[in-house]
């Protein structure tokens, strides 16, 4: 305890960006606890394992990616907050006032940890898949732990790339790197891998809403940090946000097959001399 008539000392902008994250995690627990309450699933999941993708697998991946609300959402609002100044405008009042984070700094320092949360849900939502029959646990892990990483490296290339092309000056004029933002780019990334994964474990319908919920929620934070923090202004944050679901969606769905429909394609036939085994493909 301090001596009577002084102040306690104030937190230091990580202990409070700390703190920030911990009440968004916490937000995101109570959504859990509230699906875990819920009744049986009412639609079992389906079994998916790593297999290089088809051409037509690609296209409806793209499509499934495109037309997702995390994709399509903040690219249309984009085009919305370029009108009128209110890109600006907006970036001026969130950095200047900091109404969540509490400060630039705090904000920037909650961006970074966000991203590391969301990392380790991935991580968590990836090894809790089922293997499907007969398959071994190390060789699927790995190969979903290759589709998650080549999700994460497209999102992070074309993100640099725009970067380096459009060379916008940051709100706070520290270089020309703020289209579009990378943290959340990575973030949205990251969210959309793990929803995909969530759609593998078996829980309650509502659960797994909750937690998809709570995982973009986290996305969402990131993004909102970033303005707070005077280092991107809305539209780079809408347009990270859209790029990272569009390319983390696209691979994971494009890499990953239901058992089912891969069985379709396998046929084994008895010969006199052993089997035949066929393999239908599509270009």
């Amino acid at each position: 305890m301090p001596p009577p008539g002084t102040n306690p000392p104030m937190p230091s902008s990580r202990e409070r960006a700390l703190v920030g994250s911990l009440r968004i995690a916490a937000c995101a627990a109570l959504l859990v606890t509230a699906g875990c309450a819920s009744g049986p699933e009412a639609n079992p999941p389906v079994e998916r394992q790593p297999s290089w993708p088809t051409l037509d697998r690609v296209g409806m991946a793209a499509y499934r990616a495109a037309v997702h609300p995390a994709t399509w959402v903040p690219a249309a609002a984009a085009l919305v907050m370029t009108a009128d100044h209110w890109d600006r405008h907006a970036s001026n009042w969130l950095s200047t006032h900091t109404p969540i984070f509490g400060s630039q700094h705090t904000a920037d320092t909650a961006s970074t940890i966000l991203d590391g949360v969301q990392g380790v849900g991935l991580l968590a939502s990836t090894l809790a898949t089922p293997v499907p029959s007969g398959g071994a646990w190390w060789l699927d892990k790995t190969g979903r732990v290759g589709i998650d990483v080549s999700g994460m490296a497209l999102t992070e290339g074309l993100t640099e790339g725009l970067k380096n092309g459009t060379r916008r000056v940051r709100p706070n004029g520290e270089g020309h790197s703020s289209f579009p933002s990378g943290h959340t780019s990575f973030a949205f990334s990251l969210a959309s891998q793990t929803s995909q994964d969530l759609e593998e474990i078996a829980m309650p319908d509502a659960m797994r809403w909750s937690l998809d919920a709570a995982d973009y929620g986290l996305a969402a934070s990131v993004g909102w940090a970033r303005v707070e923090a005077k280092k991107h202004f809305p539209t780079d944050v809408l347009a990270g946000a859209a790029i990272g679901n569009f390319l983390g969606y696209f691979v994971h769905d494009a890499f990953l097959e239901s058992t089912d429909a891969l069985a379709n394609r396998i046929s084994i036939r008895p010969k006199a001399k052993g089997v035949e085994l066929g393999l239908a493909w599509s270009f």
